[in-house]
């Protein structure tokens, strides 16, 4: 059974996920957790969709400046 993102994800980041769930099936060196060039770069692709979906913090409102 495959994890799955959130329904509310961004599809950005699902297709972002859906990438790095790919690379690790297919990836001996990530499986054995190696230093890999193409799961770092992935990872750090999914981990920008994945901010840039995150709602902003209301607390932070800047309206006032």
């Amino acid at each position: 059974m495959r994890p799955t993102v959130p329904a509310e994800a961004a599809p950005e980041a699902q297709q972002a996920y859906q990438v790095q769930l790919a690379h690790l099936y297919a990836c001996p060196q990530c499986r054995l957790e190696a230093p890999c060039e193409d799961g770092r770069r992935i990872r750090r692709a999914l981990q920008a969709a994945r901010t840039a979906a995150a709602p902003m913090n209301s607390r932070r409102d800047n309206s006032g400046l």
